[in-house]
This record gives C-alpha cells, structure tokens and sequence, in this order.
C-alpha cells in the first residue's frame, strides 16, 4: 500500500488527498522509498552539523562545542483545561514549531504570530535525560519522547511508521556520541583531581626546569610551590591555584 509523502501514513492507492494531514496526494502515488536509504540522506531536513539558516536558529543559544544535528517541523502536544459545551474538561492542543536535534540535547522551538512570527525555546531535553522514545497512535502518528518529567508528544511531519526507525536511529547515535564525550570529560577530571604539585616537580625536572617560585595569576605576587598536594592558596589574594592549571602552563614551555 502507497504512503503520504508529507506524513508517511498509508493510504489507499487511489487516494487524493492524504486523512491525517490533509495535504494533496501527487498521482501516482509512490510507494515508500526503500529502508536501505537512510531517511537523512534522502530528506534535505536533515544535514551535517555546521551553520544553520533557519527562521528560528535565532531563538536557540548553542553551548560551547554543541552543534545542530537535524531539525524537523512539528506539533508539541499538549494537555490543558478547556471549556467544551459548557463545562471545563481537559483538551489537547497542539503547539507549533521545530523539534531540533543538537549534539547536546533535544529542543522544540515554539513558533507565535500569524504575519509577524517570532520563536522561542519551549522545552529542552539533554540527551542523557532522554529516557524514552517510541512512536504512538494509530491513524495519527506521533513521536513520543520521555525524560524524568515524563512523556512529551509530538506531531512531526515527514516522520510516519516508514521514516521512524531512521529518525530512531539518528537521536540514539547523538545519544550514543553523548555519553562517550561525556565519559571522556569524566575522565579528564579524574586526571585533574590526581595531578598533584609533586608529580609537576617530577614532571619539570625532567624537562630541565627547576620551577620552586610561581606567580598568582589573579594579583601576580609571588607563591612558593609546595611539596605534595593539588592546590594552593595565594597569601596575599586567596585566590586556589590549582597544580593542573601550572601543568598546562608548562606543557606550552617544554612540550
């Protein structure tokens, strides 16, 4: 059976118009592409990381390193009171915006206005938060997306039964990347935290110096270097020097 080519749901071949998003069905309608081609390579929604030019970029503060996996148009679903023939009952309401996916986590950017439209951040899940993430409905698809604070809801167009385990599968290998350079900076803290200043005077005599009289980088008044220990305070400033911080600086003079 063909599929929409704007929302992925089956329908029947002789179709014009597609039951769930109401977009018009091209003649013939193609059936769905084969899965051997990954989704992102077909779809140009989804891109390398690196500069993006999108209306709602503007709306989205990248932190250091983080970049912009891939982006989709979506509905952010939502429960709240309503009032229906009278009495107050909760309803679902569907939000507007982009579902974009970073190097770092997972964000919907609203989208307000009819003729002027502006965009702001609505919800953001860091990827090892995620907890879940699945696909629901029967006639209307949606992507369901779990954290701590439980189930999030989204409608998002090009993602039907067809496309999710390639959109799957996209999400769990920046979830995967994640963790790793998460480890990583694990262990870069630990390498910190063991670094003391009797290794640095092992490590420098070794370099031909013989370093015992530093400067505090925050007042620039002399310290003496002690024998054992990972930090030391500046008597005249207070400020903690830290043995790793004068481990890179040594690092630049002797390699």
């Amino acid at each position: 059976m063909p599929f929409c080519q704007s929302c992925g749901v089956q329908v029947e071949t002789d179709a014009t118009f597609c039951g769930q998003c109401g977009r018009a069905l091209k003649s013939p309608v193609k059936e769905a592409s084969s899965p051997s081609v990954p989704e992102y390579k077909r779809n140009p929604q989804y891109f390398q990381p690196g500069p993006v030019e999108a209306p709602w970029s503007g709306a989205l503060m990248l932190q250091n390193g983080e970049v912009i996996g891939g982006y989709w148009e979506a509905d952010h679903e939502i429960a709240q009171m309503g009032v229906v023939d009278g009495r107050s009952q909760t309803v679902k309401v569907r939000i507007k915006g982009f579902l974009v996916l970073t190097s770092q986590r997972i964000v919907f950017v609203k989208q307000r206005g009819v003729f002027g439209k502006s965009y702001h951040i609505d919800m953001s899940i860091p990827l090892e938060g995620l907890r879940g993430l699945s696909m629901g409905g029967l006639m209307m698809k949606y992507v369901s997306l779990t954290d701590a604070g439980g189930e999030k809801v989204f409608h998002v167009r090009g993602i039907g039964e067809p496309q999710f385990p390639d959109f799957r599968a996209m999400i769990q290998s920046q979830v995967g990347s994640r963790q790793k350079a998460m480890e990583a900076e694990k262990r870069r803290e630990r390498v910190h935290i063991m670094l003391d200043f009797s290794f640095l005077r092992d490590y420098m005599s070794k370099g031909g110096l013989s370093l015992q009289v530093v400067k505090c980088p925050q007042c620039g008044a002399p310290m003496s270097l002690p024998q054992e220990g990972n930090q030391v305070k500046c008597t005249h400033c207070g400020s903690m020097i830290f043995a790793q911080d004068i481990m890179d600086r040594v690092k630049e003079l002797i390699g």
